[in-house]
């Protein structure tokens, strides 16, 4: 059955009686709403209350918890720090003790290398002034040398006349014979 009345060409309207019916509903639905609302309230209360006090004893925990761990950092920095200066110390000293003995053993090293380049020298030197009188006597005797090549070119030359005038001498004397000259 249905609680709306038209006719064909009209819109469907509901009837008093039906709004009736569906508001006596909605007042019942609405009343136990209100009634219920007061005790909802309470307990929304509560529980805020029960969370507002579980957050503020976890943030002083956290709050404890972050302080303890913030002292401990500090305590370890500063234990850290004693720590960074104490190998500091010993290194510097470590450096400087090894500084020290590398200079000695350097200045030493550079005394022998110097001695030894200034040996060296007076040997080259020596050595240098014995090679000059080596190249002397030898420019010497090169020079004798050349001094006597150049005679024994010219006694050579001489030679050379000689035998070149005694074949002409022949050849003339050999021809006038065969030529019933002489």
């Amino acid at each position: 059955m249905s609680a709306i009345l038209c006719e064909e060409d009209e819109a469907a309207v509901l009837t008093n009686e039906t709004i009736e019916v569906h508001l006596s509903y909605l007042r019942a639905g609405f009343e136990t709403v209100q009634d219920a609302l007061p005790i909802l309230r309470d307990k929304i209360d509560q529980l805020s209350e029960k969370v507002d006090s579980k957050i503020e004893a976890l943030n002083i925990s956290l709050s404890e918890k972050i302080e303890k761990a913030n002292e401990q950092r500090i305590a370890g920095d500063a234990a850290l720090g004693q720590r960074i200066d104490a190998v500091n110390s010993s290194l510097c000293q470590r450096i400087e003790t090894v500084n020290t003995s590398l200079g000695q053993r350097i200045d030493a090293l550079n005394t022998s290398l110097g001695d030894r380049i200034e040996k060296a020298n007076e040997e080259r030197i020596a050595g240098d002034a014995a090679l000059g009188q080596k190249i002397d006597k030898l420019s010497d005797r090169m020079s004798q040398a050349c001094e006597d090549l150049a005679q024994v070119k010219g006694h050579v030359n001489a030679v050379l006349w000689v035998f070149s005038g005694s074949s002409i001498i022949g050849v003339a004397v050999w021809i006038a014979k065969t030529l019933d000259w002489i």
